[in-house]
């Protein structure tokens, strides 16, 4: 279902001396033009941006020196574009002298004492969506990662018309200009030159992202469909304009007439039609790119109303793994076209869902395990799939969601399912886990696992972790047999200190046994002490995928380096 209505229009009643700028919900800022040179108008935004953080109130712009006209142009251009607007209301005043406007006051949402508990709100959130990338992708791997995430997480707003980026993401719902505004400040700090683009015919506001020096389309809140767990990328990395002739993306968001303006720049319209000329993989899909253990996996409807299971590394050139014959019906026993399905990536783990079922594939192992099958009524299928950590809501329909229904209207049920404990590792992390040996000091009659006594950590641990039991003399181990030759020892009272970066277990050195303990220390955060967080595999985040890097760099140290910092 396409989404027309953005929450914001500023109805400007002029004055002598003081004129307010009164706003209502259901329309998008009226953007007559755009500030043309943003390095003109750069200044005056990141002054007013600054004081509205610091909890100013009124600020003086007098040095600006700024018509009327070209004033109201940059306020437009801020609450259209700066996602922190959500500190004040969108009524706003100013006070000119003659011609030019000295003065603009703002109405505060929030208590001074509020604003930092607030602004570090704001900053987890996208912090939240940037974990999982990293550092070393693409600029098109990062916005294709933020693409999914947004469209997966947040919901359009029928209802309350939440317009501001604060109550976007307490409520993980809003209109356009929530989603171009969280997307704007996601891009800032992803360090990618952005912009939003407004058009009236359409009440709609989205982003434009420059990219190897041209710049592309992105609307973030037409790609969230209604069926969780699709994005529509019709409308990702999309230009205008293909040479002479329109692209689908400017059909369907032409108005009466071609009436978009920049919020920023004046010139450089998105003409670059580079990723849908070169058949880049994701127009093959409604469904989600996920990232997983070094390829992006995802599915894509074929010939015959199939489904392939599909990974690529580049976007372009891709490995289909499986081809999948589960048919979405319809209540007539006919086939509906279209693939309905959700995606997620868990560990080293892929977890989809087709009409019936929910599937994992592992992988390292290569195999494919049913954890679920729907054996409701013959005409209802699994029509979405919402990622809810360790578990996932299936979405249970009666008939597919279409442009004129929203994703409720059919839904018959909403199964909650846990993803079983088994596979919330991969068969490598669990045998790995499996291979780790713990020890038994002869001369207290305690069991160690990397120098921790045994009633440190549960008993289950011990049969998790499974292994023979090894003795040793005076309390010092002299030899690790896990994976190397690293020796553990205690120190005082079971006090250890880090002294070395790497050395996960204590035992001196940073060593292939940091890869056992750094394991179970995931596993078991309650039992056991990481003193040196270290991104060993370069994702962007500390989690359970280093310590079977860890386990693959001893295996192959040049393939897989380590860079202890």
């Amino acid at each position: 279902m396409k989404r027309f209505i953005c929450a914001f229009v500023a109805l400007i009643t002029a004055a002598l001396l003081f004129a307010p700028c009164i706003s209502s919900s259901g329309d998008v800022f009226a953007l007559n033009s755009s500030v043309g040179d943003y390095e003109s108008a750069s200044g005056f935004l990141n002054y007013v941006t600054e004081g509205i953080v610091s909890g100013e109130n009124k600020l003086d712009i007098s040095s600006y020196g700024l018509e009327k006209d070209t004033f109201l142009s940059y306020m437009e251009a801020l609450y259209n574009y700066e996602p922190l607007t959500f500190l004040v209301s969108r009524v706003f005043s100013y006070t000119h002298y003659k011609s030019q406007v000295t003065a603009v006051t703002f109405k505060p949402e929030f208590e001074t004492g509020q604003i930092s508990e607030v602004l570090d709100f704001y900053s987890d959130a996208i912090g939240e969506c940037l974990k999982g990338i990293h550092g070393d992708w693409s600029v098109e791997a990062k916005l294709l990662y933020v693409f999914e995430y947004i469209c997966n997480n947040f919901v359009y707003d029928f209802d309350t018309l939440i317009d501001d980026v604060y109550n976007f993401l307490k409520e993980k719902k809003g209109v356009c200009q929530a989603y171009s505004l969280f997307a704007a400040g996601v891009l800032n700090r992803l360090g990618i030159e952005n912009d939003t683009v407004v058009s009236l015919a359409l009440n709609h506001i989205w982003n434009r992202v420059k990219v190897n020096g041209s710049w592309y389309n992105i609307d973030f809140t037409w790609g969230a469909e209604d069926v969780p767990g699709n994005s529509l990328h019709a409308h990702f990395l999309r230009s205008e304009y293909d040479g002479e002739q329109e692209t689908d993306f400017t059909k369907v968001h032409t108005g009466d007439e071609y009436d978009w303006t920049s919020t920023l720049y004046s010139d450089d319209n998105a003409a670059s039609d580079t990723y849908k000329t070169a058949n880049a993989c994701w127009y093959d899909t409604d469904t989600s790119f996920v990232f997983c253990n070094g390829y992006w996996y995802y599915l894509a409807e074929i010939k015959n109303n199939k489904i392939a299971f599909r990974r690529t590394s580049d976007f372009y050139i891709y490995e289909t793994i499986t081809s999948i014959t589960d048919y979405f019906m319809t209540e007539y026993g006919t086939h509906w076209n279209g693939y309905y399905g959700g995606i997620k990536a868990l560990g080293t783990n892929v977890i989809f869902t087709t009409a019936k079922h929910v599937v994992l594939y592992d992988t390292v192992s290569g195999e494919f395990d049913t954890l679920y099958t729907y054996d409701g009524d013959e005409v209802n299928c699994i029509y979405g799939m919402a990622d809810r950590g360790d578990s996932v809501d299936l979405y249970i329909r009666n008939y597919p969601p279409t442009g004129s229904s929203s994703d409720a209207e059919h839904r018959v049920e909403t199964i909650s399912f846990a993803i079983p404990e088994e596979y919330l590792v991969s068969k490598e992390l669990k045998a790995f886990a499996e291979s780790i040996e713990y020890y038994y000091d002869e001369k207290t009659g305690e069991r160690f696992l990397f120098g921790i006594a045994e009633g440190s950590f549960p008993g289950t641990l011990m049969a998790a972790i499974g292994g023979e039991a090894r003795t040793c003399k005076d309390g010092i181990f002299s030899k690790s047999a896990v994976l190397t030759t690293g020796s553990i020892f205690r120190m005082g009272e079971f006090e250890y200190r880090i002294n070395i970066p790497g050395d996960t277990d204590c035992n001196g050195k940073a060593d292939a046994d940091d890869a056992g303990y750094l394991l179970t220390a995931m596993l078991y955060p309650d039992y056991f002490t990481v003193y040196y967080e270290q991104d060993y595999d370069k994702n962007g985040t500390f989690d359970i995928d280093d310590s079977i890097y860890l386990k693959w760099s001893v295996e192959d140290p040049e393939g897989y380096p380590v860079d202890i910092k």
